[in-house]
């Protein structure tokens, strides 16, 4: 039996993105996702913190960056908050196979019936 991420795959769903913008062209949800982004080194000139990403345009995206491990709740909220105001979403869940990203509960459900996988309301 593969992973979650595989499983994915098989039905064609490849990443975070273009989960959305298949659910949005599906008629399911505003075709937007919160995406979660870590530093990967000290090296890393990217700033850790939080987008919320809109597939019908990249720059529609707008970011929430996280300064120092006491920002991450909050700006994890502020990203909820502005993306609730500005898209309508009320909850986010995750979804297995697609670790750290957001997603509307209601495109995670579109995918977990694809793939028979259960997503997780976070907020």
């Amino acid at each position: 039996m593969g992973t979650a991420h595989d499983a994915l795959l098989d039905v064609g769903l490849v990443n975070s993105w273009h989960l959305v913008t298949k659910a949005k062209a599906a008629g399911v949800g505003a075709g937007v996702y919160l995406a979660h982004r870590t530093k990967a080194t000290a090296r890393d000139w990217r700033a850790p913190g939080w987008t919320v990403a809109d597939v019908s345009h990249v720059s529609k995206a707008r970011r929430f960056p996280v300064e120092d491990a006491a920002d991450q709740d909050e700006m994890l909220h502020d990203a909820i908050m502005w993306a609730n105001a500005e898209y309508g979403t009320t909850v986010w869940a995750t979804i297995p196979g697609l670790p750290g990203d957001l997603f509307p509960a209601e495109v995670a459900q579109w995918a977990a019936e694809r793939v028979g996988v259960h997503s997780t309301a976070a907020a």
